[in-house]
């Protein structure tokens, strides 16, 4: 007889990545891209006053 060697996948079994990270980042990261912002701004105000 022929087997069928067709690949079937696991029937709705997904893997799921460990949770590695934590909440407590996403307020950082929103302060360091405002002052981010503020260096810009203030570096292009200091090229204006020259």
């Amino acid at each position: 007889m022929a087997q069928d060697k067709t690949y079937q996948a696991p029937a709705a079994h997904q893997q799921l990545l460990p949770e590695t990270g934590s909440e407590a980042v996403a307020p950082l990261a929103s302060l360091g891209f405002v002052g981010m912002l503020l260096g810009i701004f203030a570096m292009g105000k200091k090229k204006e006053d020259q």
